[in-house]
């Protein structure tokens, strides 16, 4: 249905060119040749008849036509590739977004760690010094009293002994 109007209106338009250019001949027969050969690129691809042409036409829309829809197939195609592309780019990225993050949170972990356990080796060294320090204290405390009841065991030896004389 469709490739008979569209036959249809080819003929309608081949009959209209057809009476512009016989109304050219009369006027002008050289720009009447000119028409003829400028609307039909050689005498050999032209058909003989009008409804030849409009059959030949019919056929070059058709082919037309196709080769616009395997472009566009074409394009679409081209434009799904470079949606998969960029989208698995983008995946990509995300990835490593991903795992630079857990690469972060593992080294602030670490930091973490190694901050808490410095510290706790800071509080037992802290925590040594003052055992040492109070066993020094204690230790000249006691060596201080052990001088000091020395000499009042020497001070009483030698009251006594002038009582004695």
């Amino acid at each position: 249905m469709q490739q008979q109007s569209l036959r249809l209106l080819l003929l309608q338009r081949l009959y209209s060119i057809a009476l512009e250019e016989a109304a050219a001949a009369v006027e002008s027969p050289a720009a009447a040749a000119a028409a003829a050969a400028a609307a039909t690129p050689t005498a050999a691809a032209a058909p003989a008849s009008p409804s030849a042409w409009a059959d030949h036409t019919i056929l070059l829309l058709q082919q037309q036509q196709q080769q616009q829809q395997q472009q566009q197939q074409q394009q679409q195609q081209q434009h799904v590739s470079e949606m998969q592309t960029e989208g698995e780019e983008q995946q990509q990225q995300l990835l490593q977004q991903h795992v630079d993050k857990q690469q972060e949170q593992q080294v602030e972990e670490e930091v973490v760690l190694w901050a808490a356990a410095m510290q706790q080796q800071q509080q037992q060294a802290k925590e040594k010094l003052q055992a040492v320090a109070a066993a020094l204290s204690s230790s000249s405390n006691s060596s201080s009293s052990s001088n000091s009841s020395s000499s009042s065991s020497n001070s009483s030896s030698s009251s006594s002994s002038g009582y004695d004389y």
